[in-house]
């Protein structure tokens, strides 16, 4: 009698909210999930599959509090950005402009779950009741990062989200980690994290991630790599948008900016409250909380979200 096939760990790792493990079988990925702070009698699951434009969004299946995603695909397409663009996969360039049509399309047609109604870091800046609050240590660094961003960026903060958050829903967490390449195109995780936010939070969200990348010492990915990226990712949202929306109903350039920021402030909260984290990560991300998020005309985000190709011999080209 044949051995049963028994599935391969290949990655773990646990914060105070979510426990994730990956597994290899045969063909196939599994995804484990548990939520700490959601029982799953509170989270009212959307279809286990469901295609929204060019993307299949992945809500698993739970089991005994678990949340288990079996997908014919890759862990993440985190491995992509590990070179430049020019060295890259030549199905990227298609598949940032998909990501962004597909952002666009979901929070137009998705409702945000009331289990999260704000996102947890906006929540945590502006001292409103977030998930990171029952971390020991969490008032300290919330009050380090206060005296970082300043009076004025959180009042900022607190006047666009309040006045440009929309009906619809953002995925929460629509980051490199959360997307995976099946067969037949990519699949986003669906955790129960959507949240209420203003349009194109979901693409700043991962443009954080383009720049977090450009800025780290242990990739080539470049800021110009990071601004090409942000450019088709963009171009796909817009493309989707203005066949259904006007211009003044679309994501706004402060929106994508705020949320490219919080995308890079949540890395640095997750692990100064985890410092068990990979320390590689912590690094970068401690890093990025200074001039070249929050500064303006020559810092990297600025550069990246303009789009242009003058580094001003500031940056390496890769």
């Amino acid at each position: 009698m044949a051995e049963p096939i028994r599935p391969v760990l290949l990655h773990r790792n646990a914060n105070h909210r979510r426990s994730t493990e990956i597994y290899s079988l045969e063909d196939r990925h599994v995804w484990v999930r548990e939520h700490k702070d959601l029982s799953p009698q509170s989270w009212q699951a959307p279809p286990e599959f469901e295609r929204v434009g060019k993307l299949v969004f992945s809500a698993g299946r739970c089991h005994e509090g678990k949340w288990f995603h079996t997908l014919e695909a890759s862990t993440s397409i985190h491995p992509l950005f590990q070179t430049t663009l020019d060295g890259a996969d030549p199905s990227l360039p298609q598949l940032l402009s998909d990501l962004g049509e597909g952002a666009f399309q979901f929070e137009q047609t998705q409702q945000a779950l009331v289990q999260n109604p704000v996102p947890a870091v906006v929540a945590f800046l502006l001292g409103w009741k977030s998930s990171f609050d029952v971390v020991e240590g969490s008032v300290r660094i919330r009050a380090e990062l206060v005296a970082t961003l300043g009076a004025e960026w959180l009042k900022d903060l607190e006047v666009w989200y309040l006045q440009e958050t929309a009906s619809g829903s953002s995925h929460g967490e629509f980051s490199v980690a959360n997307i995976t390449l099946s067969p037949t195109g990519p699949v986003v995780l669906r955790d129960p994290t959507s949240v209420a936010a203003p349009r194109g939070f979901d693409v700043g969200w991962l443009i954080g991630d383009f720049i977090e990348f450009a800025l780290s010492p242990l990739t080539p990915f470049s800021a110009r790599d990071a601004a090409e990226a942000a450019r088709l990712v963009r171009q796909g949202y817009e493309r989707a948008a203005s066949q259904t929306v006007s211009p003044d109903d679309q994501a706004t350039e402060k929106s994508l900016k705020i949320a490219a920021q919080l995308r890079i402030i949540y890395h640095y909260v997750e692990y100064r409250l985890h410092p068990d984290l990979d320390q590689v990560h912590a690094t970068k991300a401690l890093d990025l909380i200074g001039p070249e998020i929050l500064g303006e005309g020559g810092s990297v985000l600025s550069f990246v979200l303009s789009g242009s190709s003058n580094l001003g011999g500031q940056y390496h080209a890769g």
